[in-house]
């Protein structure tokens, strides 16, 4: 009911659009490159891409090359934050006659940009899955988690219905399941797309009431089982016309709504966009980037990232960072804590900590990580006295008389004087961020031990927050034994690397 009735919808032009459809767009989250298909180029059916110019027009199309496209027809469905993972229509496979030539079958397949190379598709399994539709759509969640599909099985309720599918830690996807009857319809259901908030579902079915031959819709997850659904809104006129109108598509900001329609067009279809009112868009999210590095020689590490709402106390995502450049980006839902986990073979787990409690609109934070290999000291000093003059930006001071119990996390009183004066100095100073690195020696459990020392500076910062610190101006990192100032032979040694760390990260 509040849909507006009029906005200003832009077509993307004829680097984009042509005299040919143009179909499935998929906007990578940043915003700036559309991924899409024209089913009718007479050359052949390719996935195309455009980039957005710094005048705030799309440049000339290119054809992605091979082996994403192939001599049959090709169409991509999602892409990751970070831009280098993609879900393609189909199953690639070299023929074993003549390898140069591929051949494509029905089902999905995945494929990961290594910096400028993607790499050969491969299969994504699905359990028990089945199509007897002659045509599928696909939506992989933000937190490559879960899959939304469309598909014509034996439970369906009229045509192609929408499905969702859960990631299984084995890698594989589990067996589709029907999202149920406030959803689906008894006509075909069409272009999925799961938005960054991982709750506002926007979809395209002529078996719903209508404005043309097909419109878009928008619905919310009611909880976690998928299959719990408000009832589907219809954009409204602005959105959709008398003709067809679907594959709706958001960047992560969700300002701008990509979608395809065929009133007044260049060719059969084209990609328009409309700036939204906050009526049609999705609950906002936060944008967090950066580069995994090397600590010592700063290149770029490949690395797997997971991050964890503390709120929930569940697994939220997985991300990957770019082999060649180390770039990463995620997109996290708001009001929550996270925990970012990094780990990168031959290289100590580094854990930081996100906090969005308070976060009310869409930003971008960028986050740069630096990984330690296992035994590499890092320097340190010690804050005999907390002088906001003496401390230097991104250098660690080890804080004096933070004590806990042996194996434990909670504070024991010696440590509040030390605090006291930490959450002192930052008051003085409004400004002023750190972050807290927790430390244990290497006895015991390595993983024990990351754990430890993670709860060790989240109980340090619960500590400074019930002072009156906000709890975005404290980053955490968690070490567990990886970086020892002395020998781990004896007691006393040990003691030194049993400790708390205070690195300034802006005055």
């Amino acid at each position: 009911p509040d849909a507006p009735k009029q906005l200003k919808k832009e077509n993307l032009g004829r680097g984009v659009n042509s005299a040919y459809e143009a179909i499935c767009p998929v906007i990578a989250p940043a915003g700036k490159t559309p991924y899409f298909t024209r089913p009718e180029n007479p050359d052949n059916q390719d996935i195309w891409y455009s980039e957005l110019t710094e005048g705030g027009a799309f440049g000339p199309a290119r054809r992605l090359p091979s082996p994403i496209n192939t001599n049959e027809h090709n169409s991509s469905f999602s892409i990751t934050p970070d831009g280098s993972t993609m879900l393609l229509n189909n199953v690639y496979r070299r023929d074993p006659v003549d390898t140069a030539r591929i051949k494509l079958s029905k089902g999905l397949s995945i494929t990961r940009r290594n910096g400028t190379h993607w790499s050969f598709p491969q299969p994504v399994q699905i359990s028990r899955y089945y199509n007897d539709n002659a045509f599928a759509e696909f939506s992989l969640a933000q937190n490559g988690q879960v899959l939304v599909m469309t598909a014509q099985r034996d439970d369906s309720y009229g045509s192609k219905d929408l499905y969702v599918s859960f990631m299984q830690s084995i890698g594989t996807w589990s067996e589709p399941r029907n999202m149920g009857p406030v959803v689906n319809t008894g006509d075909a259901e069409t272009s999925p797309f799961i938005a960054s908030d991982g709750v506002t579902l926007y979809y395209s079915t002529p078996g719903l009431s209508g404005y043309g031959s097909m419109d878009i819709f928008v619905t919310r997850r009611l909880d976690d089982s998928w299959t719990r659904w408000s009832e589907p809104q219809n954009l409204g006129p602005a959105i959709n016309t008398d003709a067809w109108d679907g594959y709706f598509t958001l960047p992560a900001s969700g300002d701008y709504a990509y979608f395809v329609s065929a009133k007044n067009s260049v060719g059969g279809n084209d990609i328009f966009r409309a700036r939204l009112t906050k009526e049609l868009q999705p609950e906002p999210v936060v944008l967090v980037y950066g580069n995994v590095y090397d600590a010592k020689d700063k290149k770029p590490v490949a690395a797997e990232l997971t991050y964890e709402s503390r709120t929930a106390q569940k697994e939220s995502g997985k991300a990957t960072a770019n082999r060649a450049t180390g770039e990463y980006k995620i997109v996290l839902p708001l009001k929550r804590t996270y925990s970012l986990s990094v780990q990168a073979t031959g290289y100590a787990q580094s854990t930081e900590e996100i906090v969005l409690d308070k976060d009310t609109a869409y930003r971008e934070i960028r986050r740069d990580i630096y990984l330690n290999r296992p035994g590499e000291e890092q320097p340190t000093a010690v804050a005999n006295k907390l002088d906001l003059n003496k401390l230097e930006v991104g250098k660690a001071v080890t804080l004096n008389n933070i004590m806990f119990e042996q194996g434990k996390y909670d504070l024991l009183e010696p440590s509040y004087a030390e605090l006291d004066r930490v959450a002192n100095l930052m008051k003085e100073n409004p400004n002023m961020e750190i972050r807290l690195e927790g430390h244990t020696d290497n006895k015991g459990d390595f993983m024990l031990n990351i754990e430890l020392s993670k709860n060790r500076v989240i109980a340090v910062k619960q500590y400074l927050q019930s002072k009156g610190i906000a709890p975005e101006r404290i980053q955490f990192k968690a070490y567990g034994g990886t970086q020892p100032l002395a020998s781990n032979a004896s007691e006393e040694t040990r003691k030194r690397n049993r400790r708390v760390e205070l690195v300034v990260l802006k005055k």
